[in-house]
């Protein structure tokens, strides 16, 4: 990306003949080859987006949904009980936007409230710092749907930008699709979230997003969504994601611990999860735990980090994953574990690593 693409222009569209870089030609005469019809026969889109206290971002998430040239939109803003202008901002549209009042709510409920009240037959949700990333965002992503009957959710690439929606990186994957064992076995959400879409039969058969998750709940969702179909990925970008110093990823890291390790307990004790993945784990657990120690030491709890570091040895003993072990105790050599190896001074860190089996994780 060039200096001068830096500040993104609220009013960039693609033009009709325009392609999609990185996807197939086939792919592209696809989508171009789905009428668009009357706007009465497209389905209907609710578009939820949960809120708190985030009024100097909302009025221009609002716009960003209003301003899509797809003819069917419903929006619903669930609102947790700011205290800010945030009412006042989604009065300003009328109509356009429909409120709902819940106090005392945090995210996840936000969105299962409004996914609730949605009456769309695809729906997804926009946070109140996010942005549709052009007028056609969610054309692009409902004509994918609507060509693809085997694609239960759609999902693109995205764009970060600042306070000011100021470009500050572009972020994509290489996946045709989300699949369940990558992902879960590599620890890896490749999903961009904002601009993603999904018909409603997915809420029918799945259900909702889990309210115990405050962080994951996306990924989790994802994971428990492709054990059933398919969901696939749109080589363009669909969103811009606001990353700013009050956003809720880059407030708590403990967090985000605590959501992975639930996850990983949760998804191994489910019937949805495939053999594939359960026979690996061990190997998986040890990696997860390996995942939390870093976070751990981000965020100085290092004696956290050396529970969980017995943890993963205990894992990578069982799993005899020999490269698990030795990146755990070179993790302990480094001089950032110098606090973390006072809690663990019983650890052996020059015993033989046991040979490996298996993936080799």
């Amino acid at each position: 990306m060039t200096a001068d693409m830096c500040i993104l222009s609220e009013h960039h569209s693609m033009s009709a003949d325009e392609t999609y870089p990185g996807m197939s030609q086939d792919h592209q005469q696809q989508i171009s080859g789905i009428p668009a019809g009357r706007g009465s026969e497209r389905p209907l889109v609710s578009i939820v987006t949960p809120n708190f206290n985030y009024g100097r971002f909302l009025g221009e998430t609002i716009q960003s949904v209003l301003g899509q040239k797809y003819p069917r939109i419903e929006h619903i803003v669930v609102d947790g009980g700011s205290t800010d202008d945030s009412l006042d901002v989604v009065r300003r549209f009328g109509s356009g936007v429909r409120l709902i009042a819940a106090p005392g709510t945090g995210q996840t409920e936000s969105i299962n409230i409004g996914l609730r009240a949605a009456t769309g037959e695809i729906v997804g949700y926009l946070n109140s710092d996010d942005l549709f990333f052009d007028s056609d965002s969610v054309q692009t992503a409902v004509d994918v749907l609507l060509g693809d009957a085997s694609a239960w959710m759609v999902y693109g690439d995205l764009y970060e930008i600042d306070d000011e929606s100021r470009y500050l990186d572009s972020i994509s994957t290489t996946e045709t699709e989300f699949l369940l064992a990558d992902s879960f076995l590599q620890l890896v959400n490749p999903v961009c979230q904002p601009g993603s879409l999904m018909r409603r039969r997915a809420l029918d058969v799945v259900g909702y997003f889990n309210e115990t998750r405050r962080y994951a709940m996306d990924w989790d969702y994802w994971l428990r969504l492709a054990a059933v179909g398919r969901i696939v990925h749109i080589p363009r970008s669909l969103s811009r994601m606001r990353v700013h110093s009050s956003s809720k990823t880059v407030r708590a890291l403990m967090s985000k611990v605590d959501d992975m390790l639930e996850l990983y307990d949760d998804a191994f004790s489910a019937a949805w999860l495939p053999d594939s993945c359960r026979e690996h784990e061990m190997e998986v657990r040890c990696l997860v735990a390996g995942y939390c120690i870093i976070q751990c030491f981000a965020a100085r709890r290092f004696a956290r980090a050396g529970t969980l570091t017995r943890v993963a040895l205990r894992w990578a003993v069982r799993s005899r994953a020999r490269d698990l072990a030795k990146l755990v105790r070179e993790s302990l050599r480094h001089p950032r574990g110098r606090a973390l190896r006072r809690h663990l001074g019983w650890l052996p860190l020059s015993a033989p690593a046991s040979p490996s089996r298996g993936r080799g994780r």
